[in-house]
């Protein structure tokens, strides 16, 4: 699979235009004949929407407590009164409905990470 990278040392992000190649020396190879030693190679690794969904009930329970306070006066002190299971339940689904939104307007990261970095110094793996 060709999923390899190669970045300079002072780059602040890995590029498309510096892969993919099947293997990790295929991109050190390309480095080289770009530009002088130091570089990085990483193997690219794709993210989905799912992995940056976290939702905080904490904050969204207490900012509709605020809200209902602010409205209702001390009537709504208690309000909401979740216990931990329901605050797991109620993240949980927020969490898919929050990824099936992105998915339906195809709002997922157009973006991808890099793992596994080597740094190469003297021109070799």
């Amino acid at each position: 699979m060709s999923n390899y990278y190669w970045a300079s040392l002072e780059a602040e992000t890995w590029s498309s235009d510096q892969g993919p190649f099947d293997t990790r020396k295929a991109a050190l190879d390309a480095a080289y004949k770009e530009d002088d030693c130091p570089f990085c190679t990483g193997r690219r690794v794709d993210v989905s929407t799912q992995e940056f969904v976290k939702v905080n009930t904490d904050h969204i329970l207490e900012h509709m407590s605020e809200l209902a306070g602010e409205e209702c006066g001390e009537a709504a002190e208690d309000w909401p009164d979740l216990n931990r299971a329901q605050e797991k339940e109620l993240e949980a689904t927020l969490e898919v409905a929050i990824v099936k939104f992105f998915e339906d307007h195809n709002l997922g990261p157009k973006f991808w990470k890099i793992e596994d970095v080597m740094e190469h110094k003297e021109g070799h793996l």
